[in-house]
């Protein structure tokens, strides 16, 4: 959980405002440039925000009341991988399009995502009725921990790239609840110390040990063991089967978007090609966001000549999928 108490600790940006306002985006470009908002101003923490275009968070923001509100075909995409995004008390988040920053926490409000989400750390500790709701994809390349409530819905995928924790109610102030109705894979370790429940499937590829309760009807899967966890110190109803179904969660992330990226060393342009409409973000080795743009058609040339020689990063994001891979400049 280390990276996941890194951004617990980090501060993020908290003006203060006299009164909440309506910021609506107008243009494609960095959060900080008034000329993408309908106010030619700067949205402010506790604004209410509404996101219709791409957006770069290029300043960590902290929200304790107001609203983001990304509308799709809207995004809004962190320009570093340190980029931090905290909600707390009373603020409101609704993801209809693209989310993707690197270090999220929400210790409070309410949040619910039918769109793509994707960080490299998350931390939740939503406890109201409906909890932190799910029913889009999600990836989180690191660590996940939720000491509130947190419900994935029927048909969406939550995998965690490292390890993922459910429980603390030392922390918390109330037992954690993650309720899964769709499929979560975890490629690190999993444990559970409140209660894991729901109809879905979970699929764990490191150590796994439950000192709480699962139950409901989902498909506990530990590849490491072929049981349902490696260690049970708890209670795992009879009703919970276990590797019913074959652990494929995610498998075809990839896949789906048939995308052709070339060519690759390039020295003054580089070619994204697929059957799909797609967003590209492309960064430098140092987490500097070079290149963003929507593009509505099949074969888009970027020009890579002011680029310096070495090696980028970049992410697409479609209806269809997600990818991501290196560009080596020369």
């Amino acid at each position: 959980m280390k990276k996941l108490l890194l951004l617990l600790s980090l501060p993020v940006f908290t003006g203060v405002i006299s009164s909440q306002n309506v910021r609506t985006s107008i243009a494609d470009g960095l959060g900080t440039n008034p000329f993408v908002w309908d106010c030619t101003c700067l949205p402010f923490p506790n604004d209410s925000i509404i996101i219709n275009h791409n957006i770069t968070l290029n300043v960590d923001f902290g929200f304790t009341d107001g609203a983001v509100v990304i509308n799709a075909p809207g995004s809004l995409i962190g320009d570093t991988p340190n980029r931090n995004f905290a909600f707390s008390n009373s603020a409101n988040f609704i993801n209809h399009g693209n989310f993707d920053v690197a270090r999220v926490a929400f210790a409070g409000g309410s949040a619910m995502s039918d769109g793509t989400f994707a960080a490299d750390s998350f931390y939740t500790n939503i406890n109201s009725t409906a909890g932190w709701v799910s029913t889009g994809d999600m990836d989180i390349t690191y660590s996940y921990w939720n000491t509130g409530k947190f419900v994935l819905g029927n048909g969406a995928e939550l995998i965690v790239g490292d390890n993922f924790y459910n429980g603390d109610s030392l922390i918390s102030g109330v037992n954690a609840v993650l309720v899964s109705d769709g499929a979560i894979r975890v490629n690190g370790d999993f444990a559970n110390s409140d209660t894991l429940k729901g109809s879905g499937q979970v699929c764990i590829y490191g150590s796994s040990v439950n000192i709480g309760v699962i139950t409901g009807t989902l498909d506990m899967c530990d590849n490491t063991g072929g049981g349902q966890v490696d260690f049970n110190f708890g209670t795992i109803s009879g009703t919970v089967t276990t590797c019913v179904a074959p652990c494929n969660i995610g498998i075809n992330d990839f896949e789906t978007i048939s995308l052709e990226v070339y060519p690759n060393p390039s020295t003054d342009l580089i070619q994204f090609e697929s059957d799909w409409e797609m967003e590209v973000v492309i960064f430098d080795m140092m987490g500097k966001l070079v290149h963003q743009s929507t593009i509505p058609y099949q074969l888009h040339s970027i020009s890579t000549i002011e680029w310096s020689a070495g090696i980028y990063t970049y992410k697409v994001y479609s209806d269809h999928g997600t990818a991501s891979g290196k560009i080596v400049k020369q």
